[in-house]
């Protein structure tokens, strides 16, 4: 699916480390995906957090400390924004699987 924009929140629940809300609109659909940059240093989610972010950053930027400065990474254009994505639509919820830059 083609993007028209890219929106990036912070996601905050009680209790729990904050995340990037991240919102790949296409058209007049929107598939949203969360990076768990916060959560703690050993856990997958982390470990998926770190993997989407070295992914996407600019060469020569270094990773972030924190989800606050991965947002601001984002809005700052230090995160490559894709062209493109490959969304899979089984199960409950739709998983970005793959995109072009």
């Amino acid at each position: 699916m083609d993007l028209t924009d890219i929106k990036y929140y912070k996601h905050e629940r009680e209790g729990k480390p904050m995340m990037m809300k991240v919102m790949y609109l296409c058209g007049l659909r929107a598939f949203t995906e969360y990076v768990c940059y916060d959560h703690p240093s050993t856990s997958f989610p982390k470990y998926k957090a770190i993997s989407w972010v070295r992914f996407r950053l600019v060469p020569g930027v270094p990773l972030p400390f924190s989800c606050e400065e991965l947002i601001r990474y984002a809005e700052s254009g230090k995160i490559r924004k894709p062209r493109r994505i490959q969304v899979m639509a089984a199960g409950r919820y739709p998983s970005i699987d793959d995109m072009t830059f």
